[in-house]
């Protein structure tokens, strides 16, 4: 049985084509994998821009942050927190009404008699599901209200984050930039030995 690779082989491809569509399961090529078969193997290839544009969103957020008044960044500090304590409110509301309706469904589960002991298992199986489920979607412990901070400490701690955030985006961009140019290198290596 042919696979996705060789299928063509019946209709005549060339080596060159072989090769190149066996390509797509390594190195520079490997996100093409999906792709359609006929989808061109590009001879450059170019570098992904999320970091490059993360770092643009990073650089305007720092200097907002370096131009902030004390009363703006304690403004900034005070939403932070009440937005922060309204959502765990929010979020709370939300897991009580979730864990009524697994209850319910809890309860209908544990009730129900299976009709063979090879049904057994099902029930116990719904049973774990949801019970489960209340566990990790209905807990409350990791809702913790955000810190009350001042508008020095707030400007401070996000400060950090951003400069961090640049610091990461730099790296990551310029790894991407690298990648990209390997896998170029990769492909014209590739071809040029196919053309030989």
């Amino acid at each position: 049985m042919p696979t996705g690779y060789t299928a063509a082989i019946k209709d005549g491809i060339t080596f060159q084509e072989f090769a190149l569509g066996c390509a797509r399961a390594f190195g520079a090529c490997i996100s093409m994998r999906d792709d359609p078969g006929d989808t061109p193997i590009p001879d450059k290839f170019e570098p992904s821009n999320y970091h490059a544009e993360a770092l643009k969103v990073a650089n305007a957020r720092l200097t907002e942050l370096e131009a902030m008044s004390t009363e703006e960044a304690n403004e900034a500090a005070l939403k932070e927190y009440l937005d922060g304590c309204e959502r765990n409110i929010v979020l709370r509301q939300e897991n009580a009404a979730l864990r009524i309706k697994y209850q319910t469904m809890l309860d209908a589960a544990q009730k129900w008699v299976a009709p063979t002991t090879e049904h057994q298992g099902m029930k116990d199986f719904m049973i774990q599901q949801i019970t489960d489920s209340i566990e990790w979607d209905c807990s409350d412990q990791y809702l913790i209200d955000p810190p009350r901070q001042t508008g020095e400490q707030w400007l401070a701690d996000n400060t950090l984050t951003v400069s961090q955030n640049i610091h990461r985006h730099t790296a990551e961009q310029e790894l991407e930039v690298d990648r990209a140019r390997k896998r170029t290198e990769w492909v014209s290596a590739l071809r040029n030995s196919l053309a030989e």
